[in-house]
């Protein structure tokens, strides 16, 4: 999308937002399809187009150099009613020194600038609300936030990164079609990865030893014998650690994984809190002694390797 609205070769940002129907940050007044409506008429009575400033250095209303120009036969009003915007295509000046920067914005990032229209007006009452309107239209300056366009750049329906926030549904159904898309790939390649991480801790597949990691995931505790340390990591073995990945291993491992927010995790500095768990408390009473999140888990592991083996089955939760 992004590509399609960047026309370098001719040197034209197509469908940027002058003006968007809701409120106008900061000046206490509101944008109804009337202001729209004014705001194009004057733009189009400048024959050579709307001027638009752009300063790199300041992103300042009303800073800057001619960057370029908004033809008014390109104006139009887009959108639902209550969701307007008016928008025209921005012929960049092929000489305008600071081109590149500006065309680089438009394709990565169109929704951390925008439009800032320059015109004067009186202010109408409507209900209760302060309406801004136009009477003659200045100029137009890109700036980093924009008081009349909360979408950015462009019309909404061109914002690549509208929203970042994922429903429920949006989840599962993104869940579902990871699980389904990698399932056959790591099934397949399941005994070769086991192999090479054992071979990588200096482990083979026929009984040998355990690693300080298995040990603690299979339950072992520092009263266990070596032999029972051996018996019990053999069995969590044949029935966690070699077992083909399943739709339900995965789609647990994406809900633990994708639905949760990050978490600091080695060394990170946090106060310690109250802990439901064995393992968690003891992760806890090491933390109050100053100890990093880190090392504290590493050490309430060797003392409750089935705790900790719990506890990352669960998903790591945070220790409050």
């Amino acid at each position: 999308m992004a590509d399609a609205r960047i026309d370098r070769g001719s040197g034209v940002i197509k469908g940027v937002s002058l003006v968007s129907v809701g409120e106008a940050r900061g000046y206490n007044q509101w944008a109804d399809r009337k202001t729209l409506d004014q705001v194009m008429q004057c733009a189009k009575q400048y024959t050579g187009g709307l001027r638009v400033k752009f300063n790199p250095n300041t992103f300042n209303h009303g800073d800057g150099s001619l960057a370029g120009r908004i033809p008014g036969e390109s104006l139009r009003v887009i959108g639902n009613a209550g969701e307007e915007q008016l928008i025209g295509d921005l012929k960049v000046y092929e000489h305008l020194a600071s081109k590149e920067y500006l065309f680089e914005i438009a394709e990565s990032a169109p929704d951390n600038c925008g439009l800032s229209i320059h015109f004067g007006g009186v202010p109408e009452e409507v209900d209760g609300k302060t309406y801004a309107r136009c009477e003659e239209i200045f100029d137009a300056t890109v700036v980093d936030l924009p008081a009349a366009n909360r979408r950015g750049l462009f019309k909404a329906g061109d914002q690549p990164n509208e929203s970042m926030t994922m429903t429920d549904d949006d989840v599962k159904k993104l869940g579902t079609a990871f699980a389904t898309a990698v399932q056959p790939i790591i099934e397949k390649e399941n005994a070769k990865v086991i192999a090479a991480f054992r071979s990588s801790q200096g482990q083979t597949d026929d009984g040998s030893p355990p690693s300080a990691e298995e040990a603690s995931a299979a339950g072992c505790t520092d009263e266990m014998s070596p032999e029972e340390k051996a018996a019990k990591v053999s069995a969590w073995r044949k029935s966690t650690g070699d077992q083909p990945v399943t739709m339900k291993g995965l789609m647990a491992f994406f809900r633990m994984t994708g639905g949760k927010p990050a978490r600091v995790s080695g060394d990170g500095e946090g106060a310690p809190g109250e802990a439901t768990g064995g393992f968690e408390k003891l992760v806890v009473k090491y933390r109050a002694t100053g100890m990093g999140a880190g090392k504290a888990i590493r050490r309430a592991a060797q003392d409750d390797g089935k705790g900790y083996g719990e506890w990352v089955q669960n998903g790591r939760p945070n220790i409050k």
